[in-house]
């Protein structure tokens, strides 16, 4: 490859598989609708809230506020962190207001609109 004589450098980093279209839908139709239908408000400000809560999202950065870190940003996630992530939230859940999420294979995925992912 001709680089027109200047230095380039190649990085190689682990392979790790990113979150799946389903994997975003079961957060969004599922995780996060029990916690809005629990608090009484919308799935973008459940997701803030859980966001917040978990991660210590500043849903505002222009507020002063520091901004989201990078290793927090969801959708970077891969399977294995994700899925540490949903359990987090299905155990806090349950002990913190006592709802009962369903893990992904109890759910019927096909019946969540598509408006979730």
């Amino acid at each position: 490859m001709d680089l027109d004589g200047k230095v380039g450098f190649i990085s190689l980093i682990p392979f790790r598989k990113m979150k799946t279209p389903e994997q975003n839908k079961y957060y969004r139709g599922v995780v996060v609708k029990h916690f809005a239908d629990y608090w009484g408000c919308t799935n973008e400000e459940a997701h803030q809230a859980l966001s917040f809560e978990h991660l210590k999202y500043r849903p505002n950065p222009g507020s002063g506020m520091p901004a989201i870190p990078k290793s927090t940003a969801l959708h970077e996630w891969g399977t294995v962190e994700w899925e540490e992530y949903m359990e987090l939230l299905r155990r806090w859940g349950a002990q913190e207001f006592g709802l009962y999420i369903e893990v992904p294979n109890e759910v019927d995925l096909d019946s969540i609109p598509d408006v979730y992912h």
